[in-house]
């Protein structure tokens, strides 16, 4: 189907823009290597639906009609309904049914957990979407099973979603739509790469609906443990072997996450059949069957002496299972004690942490030591957002009195550190509330939960757990810390600078030190941004510089860079910029470098008019981040920038254009709105008023 597109505000129905004159835009749900997903409002059907738009170009028009037939077909309880398919333009676009729900991926991401039979009854939903799919004519694959394309609907059934559908018909060459790392078969991986690099088309063959089959075990396996499959099967070969879970079911996945596809089932009728008939394959099940013969032959003695057998070997069983847990909690330990924020490092590790995880939490499941650890590496990896969603969906908060009350206290305490950083104050006040309430020996509980409710306005409050922390042996620095801020809450700034400072030269601990400069830092902030206070700040700052260890200096830092920012920005002198620049590129050094520390480089070079320099972070951040609008913001304003140095005859703003047009469209798909981003808006009147000169 092929029409001409409108872009306008529709006049009635939810508000967006209008595609084909039908659908109209609610806004981007999501993207991927298949394309940009849309929810748009259907105006003749009066329901949801979703557009994807793909990024592949399309073969013909009539290639385009005959996969459209074959979506319409599909009719199925765990697919959603294919609505139409259209060619705008030349840009193509799939409708299908809008599913209300979660993704499982998000569900897993808050941190629940399957039970073996909701995974067994979501499993075989999926299996019953493959058998339909894979027994049409030609079959049809998936291509993209994942979590994140599995919805779980309110009824509590999956749907089966953003299918590839037209890229993977078999009697067909495949277009290549990517892969997802962990969730497709190799022999898939394999073939895209390899398309990737000869032309763009994978071969007739080159995989089949057994790789559906694997991805099928990918996503049971995640469901089961909460964390993706490693790609090597030799790990995945021990990780299955050690699960515990029941032994039929791991026969299963086993057999589903072959390399090999041709030690694989057969099918997706043949996968199903063993699935829901799992336990019969346990061995568990048939030593059952063994033993209960067994007792009626034998002899009473036998019996006490198998009772007595396997008494022994219970004893070692659980002597295997608590040394198997120690070890493991171990090495997660491990992991969390190294973590030092960097984004690297963090990437590297955060899969094997999580693993490491779920099967310390798989062998004991009321044990709270593992989410210590966990929670610590996130924190200390500064991912407060993940750490806080972990916490509040594994930690059951007791009625009375916690088994463990150290590591309750100690959870707590880490929840209540990932709320105060990402300024969720009432979250951080509860939940250090609940650690001083169950660890009265560790005075850091009190020290933290007096400045949240001193930083929450409750000064008062603050006050008497700072009485209560000095009576269970709060340092004088801590002391000190804890009232200075209170002093700047109740806006009596040089007292407040006054305790920070005795914090500053008699800290004990690393920690308190950071606070302190961070705290005081705010403190000549609100006193007024001038250049005698940011003078002061950037003194005190530049101290803490020095003093504190690789691992603590990040926020420092960047408090630092800001306040030569500040500095330039009141006098221009030149070498607060070059200041500001050196401690961005020490962050970047540290493995700390993020897009917006790069977009601030870059603007600190173009302000001392560096445009060389600039442009060479401008087009590493563009490979770092290619899908960030503001690396194409970065590049249009130096774009304009180095135009205007040369003479009008020789000026081509061709690639401001480009670079201001792709800032522009990843802007609106990330959801940016006006007033989001002030600098957009200056783009566009620049854009505006080269467009009134003539220029482009």
């Amino acid at each position: 189907m092929t029409g001409t597109a409108t872009v306008r505000q529709p006049d009635g129905g939810p508000g967006g823009n209008v595609i084909h004159d039908t659908y109209v835009i609610q806004g981007v749900i999501g993207s991927g290597s298949g394309g940009i997903v849309y929810k748009a409002w259907h105006r003749r059907l009066q329901k949801y639906v979703v557009l994807k738009k793909m990024k592949v170009s399309r073969s013909s028009i009539a290639e385009n009609r005959r996969e459209t037939d074959i979506l319409k077909r599909l009719r199925h309880s765990y697919l959603p309904g294919v609505i139409d398919f259209i060619d705008v333009n030349g840009e193509v676009f799939t409708v299908m049914d809008f599913i209300e729900g979660q993704s499982l991926a998000e569900v897993i991401k808050s941190g629940r957990r399957f039970t073996q039979e909701q995974t067994v009854t979501y499993g075989g939903q999926l299996l019953e979407a493959l058998v339909y799919l894979h027994g049409q004519r030609p079959p049809v694959l998936h291509g993209d099973i994942k979590p994140a394309n599995i919805m779980l609907t309110p009824e509590g059934n999956i749907c089966l979603i953003d299918f590839n559908i037209s890229g993977y018909l078999t009697d067909n060459s495949v277009l290549v739509k990517g892969y997802t790392q962990g969730y497709a078969a190799p022999e898939q991986i394999y073939a895209v790469q390899n398309a990737i690099r000869t032309g763009g088309h994978v071969a007739p063959g080159s995989f089949d609906e057994r790789a559906d089959l694997y991805s099928v075990g990918a996503v049971l396996f995640t469901l089961l443990t909460g964390y993706r499959p490693h790609p090597e099967w030799s790990r995945m070969q021990e990780v299955l072997e050690n699960m515990q879970v029941s032994d039929g079911l791991i026969t299963v996945l086993y057999r589903a996450m072959q390399p090999d596809p041709a030690q694989r089932y057969g099918s997706a009728a043949q996968m199903l059949e063993e699935l829901r008939n799992y336990r019969k394959m346990e061995r568990s099940y048939r030593q059952k069957v063994i033993r209960q013969r067994i007792l009626l032959f034998s002899l009473l003695g036998a019996v006490l002496a198998c009772i007595v057998i396997t008494a022994g070997l219970l004893r070692m069983r659980r002597n295997a299972r608590e040394k198997e847990y120690q070890g493991k909690l171990t090495e997660l330990e491990s992991i969390a004690e190294s973590a030092s924020g960097g984004r690297q490092e963090f990437e590297e590790n955060y899969n094997h942490a999580m693993e490491l995880y779920g099967e310390c939490t798989d062998l004991y499941p009321d044990r709270l030591d593992p989410l210590v650890q966990m929670g610590r590496f996130l924190y200390l990896s500064k991912d407060y957002d993940t750490c806080i969603r972990l916490i509040r969906s594994d930690l059951v908060v007791p009625e009375g009195k916690p088994s463990d009350p150290k590591a309750y206290g100690e959870v707590c305490y880490l929840l209540g550190n990932a709320c105060y950083e990402t300024g969720d104050l009432e979250g951080a006040v509860q939940s250090y509330k609940r650690a001083a309430d169950n660890t009265d020996s560790n005075p850091d509980f009190y020290r933290d939960y007096a400045i949240a409710l001193a930083q929450s306005g409750d000064t008062e409050g603050a006050g008497r757990i700072l009485d209560q922390a000095e009576q269970n042996g709060l340092r004088e620095s801590q002391i000190a810390l804890v009232r200075g801020e209170i002093c700047a809450r109740q806006g009596r700034y040089k007292d407040a600078v006054s305790n920070f400072d005795f914090c500053i030269e008699n800290a004990e601990d690393d920690t308190d030190l950071l606070r302190a400069c961070l705290l005081e830092e705010q403190v000549y902030e609100e006193m007024g941004i001038t250049a005698d206070n940011m003078l002061m700040a950037a003194q005190m700052l530049e101290n803490a510089r020095v003093r504190l260890p690789e691992d603590k200096k990040l926020p420092v830092l960047e408090r630092l860079a800001q306040t030569y920012i500040n500095l330039y920005d009141l006098t221009e002198i030149r070498s607060y910029a070059e200041q500001s620049i050196s401690v961005f590129e020490q962050i970047i050094r540290s493995g700390w470098g993020s897009a917006l520390t790069y977009s601030n480089i870059i603007t600190m070079h173009q302000k001392i008019g560096n445009l060389g320099t600039a442009r060479e972070y401008a087009d590493r951040m563009a490979e770092l981040w290619p899908e960030d609008y503001r690396t194409y913001k970065r590049l249009a304003f130096l774009e304009e920038a180095y135009q205007e140095t040369l003479d009008a005859g020789v000026r081509d703003y061709s690639d401001y254009v480009d670079y201001y047009t792709k800032a522009r469209d990843l802007f609106a798909e990330q959801g940016g709105t006006a007033g989001q981003d002030p600098e957009m808006g200056i783009l566009e009147d620049i854009y505006r008023q080269l467009v009134d000169k003539g220029w482009i």
